[in-house]
C-alpha cells in the first residue's frame, strides 16, 4: 500500500538502484555507466590513432518498441561526447561517418 512501510522501503531499494546507474554528475565512483564509458573511451583513444564512429539516427531507433529500453540504456551519446574530448587530449583522430554510408556492404 501507498504510505506503508513497505512501499517506503522499496521505494528507496529503486532509487538506490537507479542512482548507481543513471547518470548523475559529479558522482563517478557510483555511476556504472559513466565509468564504463570513461574505461571504454580511455581505451579507444590510447589503443587507436583513428576512431570512426557512425552517425546513427537515434531518435528513429527509440521508436522500434522492442529495442528503444535497451538502445536507451547504452548512452551512446556520453560515449561520444568522452571520445571527443579525449581525443583532443591524446591527439587522435575522430571520423563521423554519414548514416548512409554502406559501411557493412564494403569488404
Amino acid at each position: 500500500m501507498k504510505g506503508s512501510n513497505g512501499y517506503a522501503k522499496a521505494k528507496l531499494k529503486i532509487q538506490k538502484l537507479h542512482f548507481l546507474i543513471a547518470k548523475q554528475h559529479g558522482v563517478i565512483i557510483h555511476n556504472q555507466r559513466a565509468a564504463i564509458a570513461h574505461q571504454l573511451s580511455d581505451y579507444l583513444t590510447k589503443t587507436f590513432d583513428r576512431i570512426v564512429i557512425e552517425n546513427l539516427n537515434v531518435k528513429g531507433m527509440m521508436k522500434n518498441r522492442k529495442l528503444s529500453r535497451a538502445i536507451a540504456d547504452v548512452g551512446w551519446g556520453m560515449l561520444w561526447q568522452f571520445i571527443e574530448y579525449k581525443e583532443i587530449l591524446r591527439n587522435c583522430i575522430v571520423v563521423i561517418a554519414d548514416r548512409f554510408f554502406p559501411s557493412s556492404q564494403l569488404n
